[in-house]
């Protein structure tokens, strides 16, 4: 245990210093937020500006409940796709550097664009399970809020891989599941840990942020205070941008250690390299070029081939691109 603690930290630690040197990569989570706030007020605008809207949210009419229940969904479906979409993306761009292969943010919205498909059906179950552990936990007592709580941390535990076997496997939805579980079995003490690191370093990041705010406004000046309020909850919401990319970073290390058992480049070989001694793995993994598990790597090649975000090809092709053992055997060559 005491191992796991160690290395997960490490992981955490590591992802950080990734990070740091990869600031632009905060730019998937900004649009991410971006987009979900445009999808909200494309929902609220015309419920709470028209007549219509209220009447039919307002409604104490018992024949009425299924309009507003299919609307919520469809905003809960509609925010989940625009952030699962870009967090594809930035699990994409960390996938190619951690092959160490040069990258555009613009490769990501490809990749993703490339795996629309796939992210849209994930979206969909998603969503779907989302959505109903929410209505349990609204409409339960007690016993009902501590089941839907229990659901809800099972399913995220349970599907912690899914983005990084869509991208990498171009594995079908519900396979992706699957796979996703069999990974998280080989990692849960290490991903715990670092995203417990992860946690620490955003909470202490988010701290001067707090003390402006307090600061700020206890001055009694309103001037002074109001700027102090948006200061500091500015560097707050970056601090947000910060976690989001971290868990991302963290969410693509582990997966790629899972499967190789190898270190992907920029990170420390000695520190991190114990984390997974012994579990095994599919040496050469090629980032970006495989089918999934049960994939016909024809109809990869197929699906790798066609145009990409904004008719652009999609990143990476099919069989180009060096895998991680590829690259380490003619590094010591």
């Amino acid at each position: 245990m005491f191992t796991r603690i160690r290395n997960g930290w490490a992981l955490g630690m590591a992802s950080l210093e990734l990070l740091m040197e990869n600031k632009k990569l905060v730019v998937f989570p900004l649009l991410s937020s971006i987009a979900a706030l445009i999808v909200v007020a494309s929902f609220v605008v015309p419920i709470v500006g028209t007549t219509t809207g209220r009447q039919i949210f307002m409604s104490e009419d018992p024949n009425a409940g299924a309009g507003p229940l299919l609307v919520l969904f469809l905003l809960y479906f509609c925010c989940y796709f625009v952030m699962l979409f870009f967090n594809a993306a930035l699990v994409g761009v960390t996938m190619m550097h951690l092959d160490g292969r040069p990258y555009k943010l613009t490769d990501g919205l490809r990749i993703a664009w490339d795996r629309f498909s796939l992210i849209l059906m994930w979206a969909v179950i998603a969503a779907s399970v989302g959505f109903a552990i929410k209505m349990i936990e609204q409409r339960s007592q007690l016993a009902g809020k501590i089941v839907a709580l229990l659901l809800g941390s099972a399913w995220t535990a349970m599907t912690y891989f899914v983005v990084p076997v869509l991208i990498v496997e171009r594995a079908p939805a519900h396979k992706a599941i699957g796979r996703s579980f069999s990974l998280v079995k080989q990692t849960w003490g290490e991903g715990l840990v670092a995203n417990w690191a992860n946690s620490i370093v955003v909470g202490i990041g988010m701290i001067p942020g707090v003390l402006v705010v307090v600061a700020a406004t206890s001055t009694g000046d309103p001037v002074i205070g109001g700027l102090g309020f948006l200061v500091g909850f500015a560097w707050i919401g970056l601090m947000v941008l910060v976690s989001m990319t971290l868990d991302a970073i963290t969410n693509a290390v582990l997966y790629v250690y899972a499967r190789t058992g190898q270190s992907p480049d920029g990170f420390d070989d000695e520190l991190l390299q114990m984390a997974f001694a012994g579990k095994g793995g599919d040496a050469g993994l090629r980032i970006g070029n495989e089918g999934g598990p049960d994939a016909d790597v024809a109809d990869a090649k197929v699906e790798a081939a066609s145009p990409g975000f904004g008719g652009m090809p999609a990143v990476p092709a099919p069989s180009a691109g060096p895998s991680l053992a590829d690259m380490r055997k003619r590094e010591a060559s």
